[in-house]
């Protein structure tokens, strides 16, 4: 027997200043509305990497350039530095939130698929909290 899943339908009750906010936030991130609430659903649901920002070009640009051993670790010891304690925090931040197997599944992805991503959550999380 085959089953169909339907999409979910969400009605929020928001103030008109947090609709103008989140409205403001995925207007920044190049998404809908819905599709901003439902990553920051995601998010708070423990899927944090559904949540996506906007990147700015020229440090997508940078980071390719950032030659990286097979571990992902930058060789440039500036870099490396950077990294490592990118990750720390991450793995610190995210484990607190979600726990510690959730945390490892995250980084061993992270770590293979795109190891330049610590230092631009951290680069996200020193704007959040200016």
């Amino acid at each position: 027997m085959r089953t169909e899943h339907q999409a979910a339908v969400v009605y929020l009750r928001m103030t008109p200043q947090l609709r103008d906010a989140l409205r403001d936030a995925a207007d920044h991130a190049g998404t809908s509305l819905n599709a901003y609430a439902v990553q920051v659903l995601a998010a708070a649901a423990g899927d944090a990497t559904r949540f996506r920002q906007a990147i700015d070009r020229s440090v997508a640009e940078r980071e390719v350039e950032i030659k990286r051993d097979g571990r992902g670790f930058p060789l440039n010891e500036g870099d490396e530095r950077r990294h490592r304690l990118a990750r720390s925090r991450f793995m610190t931040t995210i484990g607190r939130e979600q726990g510690s197997a959730a945390v490892f599944a995250l980084v061993k992805r992270f770590d293979v698929e795109d190891p330049g991503f610590y230092v631009r959550w951290e680069r996200e999380q020193n704007a959040k909290n200016a």
